[in-house]
């Protein structure tokens, strides 16, 4: 994880504050909710109440416990055989943590414990559902909300679902179970009693229903140094190597024939053809519009299907890139948000360390989201601010960046987007023959997703034992810089 500045150039600034401040300015913890100064007070009496009070699920709690220092890996794996197991560390020096029966006081004691406390339902909820704001995307049936939840790892799914049962809270969808999320749909009033259940991690409202992101694109990305046969040319053009576009449709265009393995509801719209065109076209009608990676295989499916089954396509057709020219939510309150769709981005980098998803920043650059200035913090929330895509802007192809181009930071601080490319006035694939332009982050994300295909091939060429990956986006950097 990045390090957010502002705390640094503050305590610069501040240097004359006094110990007490810094001290506890060094173990706050940072959590989505807000920051916390919890106090230094392990005592005996404290954990008798905590062990009293503690909510319990098969024998379980879940607190957050700060320490004074790091621990090692052999403490963490004490802890663990003694029934106290850590999970994700929370800044500073803390950890979510599972505590199966009581606490010992003396033992615990010896790892130079500060805190260890449950965390409030409204800590664990994200801000419109801890103020009883219930967004309209998520109400469903009146006096209701859908929400998504998220579980710790030292919890069985069928012990989560099974609770949720026997307390009548209707489980609506099981697709993100692999990555321990549910979406749920609880009556409002008792929002508050889901979010203390010690089997539940994180609650927040269902997200939106994902909506489409609105010649010269090709050698402005270099991607005709790769694909060229001739003088510098490296006569790369995707061969052996899977994409996955997910979009709106089937692309139907003589451009993708006998590349395109279709997973979609098997019809034409203009948008999906375009952009899986400006990935993977291989140019059969007019040569003139071949797309980056022009003999890439292409895996079609609808919107975020792609991502749902990455596992699958990685395993059945070794897919390598994804592209997504779509987003969720588009607003100031939730532009740059990391959410549950964020975590599951995240944990599929881990889980295939091979694939890389790909996706557009979104086309709100025009927007002003107080107190950024005009066009800064517009970067859609989920997917787009995950930690391990690589989000796309837009720019003109003089290299300026387009007015429309969502740009950083999200909310944490980190810097979005890692890189952009053309996406104003891209010509590619239309309806079956014909060719069209079109502009927006849409555009320039396939020509990343299409430029990775090939720099996969070339890699893959020179070092065939090694990742395949391992060294893209510094290639990328190397091409920017010198070409």
């Amino acid at each position: 994880m990045r390090i957010n500045p502002i705390p640094l150039i503050t305590a610069f600034i501040c240097f004359s504050i006094t110990a007490n401040v810094m001290g506890q300015l060094s173990y706050s913890l940072q959590l989505k909710s807000g920051t916390l100064f919890p106090e230094k007070n392990y005592a005996a009496d404290q954990v008798k109440k905590l062990n009293l009070s503690a909510a319990k699920v098969a024998g379980k709690s879940y607190v957050i416990i700060q320490f004074e220092e790091l621990l090692s890996d052999a403490e963490k794996a004490e802890m663990k055989n003694a029934g106290i197991e850590l999970l994700d560390y929370i800044p500073n020096y803390a950890y979510t943590a599972t505590v199966a029966g009581s606490i010992d006081f003396e033992f615990l004691g010896k790892f130079k414990i500060r805190t260890v406390f449950e965390l409030s339902p409204s800590q664990k909820m994200d801000a419109e559902l801890a103020a009883g704001i219930f967004p309209s995307r998520a109400v469903k049936f009146p006096g209701t909300v859908d929400v998504w939840i998220s579980w710790p790892r030292s919890f069985e799914q069928e012990t989560v679902m099974s609770e949720l049962s026997t307390r009548y809270i209707s489980i609506v969808s099981s697709v993100y179970s692999t990555y321990r999320i549910l979406a749920l749909r609880v009556p409002q009033h008792r929002i508050a009693e889901l979010a203390a259940l010690p089997f539940v991690e994180f609650v927040q409202a269902a997200p939106g229903e994902p909506q489409l992101l609105n010649n010269n694109s090709r050698a402005n990305s270099r991607a005709n140094v790769l694909t060229g046969s001739s003088g510098i040319g490296r006569n790369i053009k995707g061969e052996g190597v899977t994409i996955g576009i997910g979009d709106d449709a089937d692309p139907q265009h003589v451009d993708i024939s006998g590349r395109k393995i279709n997973h979609t509801h098997g019809y034409y719209e203009y948008h999906g053809t375009h952009v899986t065109g400006i990935a993977a076209g291989g140019g059969i009608w007019n040569e003139l519009y071949t797309g980056h990676a022009p003999k890439a295989r292409v895996v079609s499916q609808i919107m975020q299907g792609i991502i749902n089954n990455s596992p699958a396509y990685v395993t059945d057709y070794g897919m390598v890139v994804t592209n997504n020219s779509w987003g969720l939510i588009d607003d100031c309150n939730y532009m740059g948000q990391y959410d549950l769709y964020s975590v599951i981005a995240d944990q599929q980098a881990f889980t295939m360390p091979h694939l890389q998803h790909v996706f557009a920043a979104g086309n709100s650059g025009g927007r002003t989201c107080s107190p950024y200035p005009a066009s800064y913090k517009t970067v859609l929330n989920a997917f787009q601010s995950s930690k391990n895509v690589i989000t796309v802007g837009n720019m003109f192809v003089d290299g300026n960046i387009a007015p429309g181009s969502s740009r950083g930071p999200v909310n944490d601080g980190r810097i979005k987007p890692e890189v952009v490319t053309q996406g104003r006035d891209v010509w590619s694939s239309a309806n079956f023959v014909d060719y069209w332009r079109n502009s927006g982050t849409s555009m320039a994300a396939p020509a990343v997703s299409g430029g990775l295909a090939l720099l996969y091939q070339r890699y893959r060429q020179l070092n065939a034992s090694a990742n395949p990956l391992n060294g893209l986006m510094k290639a990328i950097v190397c091409n920017s810089a010198t070409d």
